[in-house]
């Protein structure tokens, strides 16, 4: 099963690759890219495509772990409650019968109105 899987991994990179080849020979072109601080002369389309292709994926990958980080340290932070609150239940789940009685009894009771 491991072999049709790395077969058809393969056959989808060179896809990919037949897909890649093909729009850089159709986009033989050069063009001038004019920025604000520097000016690149004459780069061709499709390895400009490509470059941008790549800037995203890495903006992609940063902003993911950025995300990632943030997801992290509010589990860490839920874990932490969940942790107190466990250990909060079990020392109630502790305490005496009688002394959880007698308080619940002392909020229960409604105060006796004088006439």
């Amino acid at each position: 099963m491991k072999i049709f899987k790395k077969l058809f991994l393969m056959l989808v990179f060179l896809a990919i690759a037949f897909v890649i080849s093909y729009f850089a020979h159709s986009n033989e072109k050069y063009v001038t890219i004019d920025f604000l601080v520097f000016k690149v002369n004459e780069i061709q389309v499709w390895l400009l495509s490509i470059l941008c292709f790549i800037a995203g994926m890495i903006t992609m990958i940063l902003f993911v772990a950025l995300d990632v980080i943030k997801a992290s340290r509010h589990s860490k932070k839920l874990e932490a409650e969940n942790a107190r609150l466990k250990s909060e239940l079990s020392s109630i789940r502790s305490e005496k019968l009688s002394d959880i009685d007698e308080k619940s009894l002392a909020v229960a009771e409604p105060k006796e109105e004088e006439a």
